[in-house]
């Protein structure tokens, strides 16, 4: 799948979608494709209160909504919401205190 294309106007959620994109690549750790649900679920959530109104960024979430409809239906057992969540949480920290490098 080719990278993400996130609009200006939503640059929060920018490190989050890398992420998951990341964590699509992985294929030695089961858990990845979970995690990574997670982070562009929680990237979603972000985006909706980010006051972004441009049809781009509208399109931008829909799309990441379509895909997370579509993997819900493929993700088996793994970490449970609550552990996926708290994952994406840190790293939302993290990336918040300047340790992450998230590209332009």
């Amino acid at each position: 799948m080719p990278p993400q294309v996130i609009p200006a106007d939503l640059k929060t959620i920018k490190a989050y979608i890398k992420r998951a994109e990341e964590l699509d690549l992985d294929r030695s750790t089961p858990t990845s494709r979970l995690v990574a649900y997670y982070c562009r679920q929680f990237a979603v959530e972000r985006g909706l209160t980010a006051n972004a109104t441009s049809s781009e960024s509208k399109s931008c979430l829909m799309q990441i909504m379509d895909e997370l409809e579509k993997e819900r239906e493929l993700i088996g057992n793994g970490f449970s919401r609550e552990e996926a969540y708290t994952i994406c949480l840190d790293f939302a920290q993290v990336s918040e205190c300047g340790r992450v490098s998230v590209g332009e």
